[in-house]
């Protein structure tokens, strides 16, 4: 994603948006946009996110996993 040359090649083929905006669904959409997004998520023991005063967003109250060593993979 980060290569520059991914971009130009897609730019050649007339496949990246001249204008830089999708406009999807619309008459004048010329192409599309690229975009990277991430998301994570933190986990933290409850007593140390509340000795650090940290925002507590929710509490998981419990996991369960399980596994056969017998199971098919």
């Amino acid at each position: 994603m980060t290569n520059p040359d991914n971009f130009a090649g897609l730019d050649r083929g007339h496949f990246l948006s001249s204008t830089g905006n999708c406009n999807t669904f619309d008459d004048g959409a010329n192409g599309y946009c690229r975009a990277d997004a991430v998301g994570i998520v933190v986990l933290k023991r409850l007593e140390d996110a509340e000795a650090d005063n940290d925002p507590i967003k929710g509490v998981i109250l419990g996991a369960y996993t399980n596994h056969f060593a017998e199971a098919d993979s």
